[in-house]
C-alpha cells in the first residue's frame, strides 16, 4: 500500500518532513492554462492525514486507501477545520467514525 501512496504523492511521501521543501514549477499550456509538473508540495498536516489513512486502511485489512480511510483519518484529528466544521454543526466523531465503520463493515 505505501507504493500506492509515493506512487500518487512522489517518493517518500510517507517519510519524515525534509528540510528543504520539495520541487515544483508551473508551466504554461497554449492558451495560457497552468499546469503543474512535478511533485506538489505536501503540508505537514496532509502527510499526517496520509499516515493516519495508510494506518485505517491496514487496520480494517484493506488493500487500497479509500475515501472511508480518509474521513475517519480527518474525524481522528482534534484541531483544524474538520474539528471546527464539526464542532459547527453539533457532530460527535467518535459517533460518526462508529457510523462509518458499521457502513463499512455492512458493504464488505
Amino acid at each position: 500500500m505505501r507504493e500506492h501512496v509515493e506512487a500518487a504523492f512522489g517518493p517518500d511521501a510517507l517519510a519524515s518532513p525534509a528540510e528543504t521543501p520539495r520541487r515544483w514549477r508551473r508551466s504554461r499550456h497554449d492558451r495560457g492554462a497552468v499546469r503543474i509538473t512535478g511533485h506538489l508540495p505536501v503540508t505537514r498536516r496532509a502527510k499526517k492525514c496520509l499516515e493516519r489513512s495508510l494506518r485505517e486502511a491496514e487496520a480494517l485489512a484493506g488493500g487500497h486507501i479509500g475515501v472511508e480511510h480518509m474521513a475517519l483519518a480527518l474525524l481522528a484529528m482534534d484541531d483544524g477545520l474538520p474539528h471546527r466544521i464539526l464542532s459547527a454543526i453539533g457532530a460527535s466523531a467518535p459517533h460518526l467514525r462508529a457510523e462509518i465503520l458499521d457502513r463499512y463493515r455492512q458493504a464488505g
